[in-house]
């Protein structure tokens, strides 16, 4: 439980005992799935980690921190950075989230 950094998404939905996790920082590589504003003057987000799943990780942002989040597409690279608030059966809830767009390359 130590390394929860190295965990992917999908494996903290996989634990028996999810509440261990509450609390841990996480510094995650996800996808943009969308958003919306959800109280004045915040974004909430949501991440998927694969585009086949079907749990995704949920974000709440200042949206004038990230003029960038207007521009987002679905699938975009983002890294996400927060402490896990909460697990439920589809969701995983980060606060303190930090976010970090991510360029695509092609080589």
């Amino acid at each position: 439980m130590d390394d929860v950094q190295a965990l992917e998404p999908s494996e903290v939905f996989a634990a028996r005992r999810k509440s261990a996790y509450f609390g841990h920082e996480v510094d995650w590589a996800l996808r943009f799935v969308g958003g919306q504003e959800a109280l004045p003057g915040y974004a909430r987000l949501l991440f998927r980690s694969r585009p086949s799943d079907l749990t995704y990780v949920a974000v709440d942002v200042p949206a004038a921190e990230y003029p960038w989040l207007s521009l987002m597409r679905q699938g975009e690279p983002v890294q996400v950075h927060g402490r896990i608030a909460s697990i439920d059966k589809m969701s995983i809830e980060l606060k303190d989230a930090r976010l970090l767009q991510l360029v695509k390359t092609s080589l």
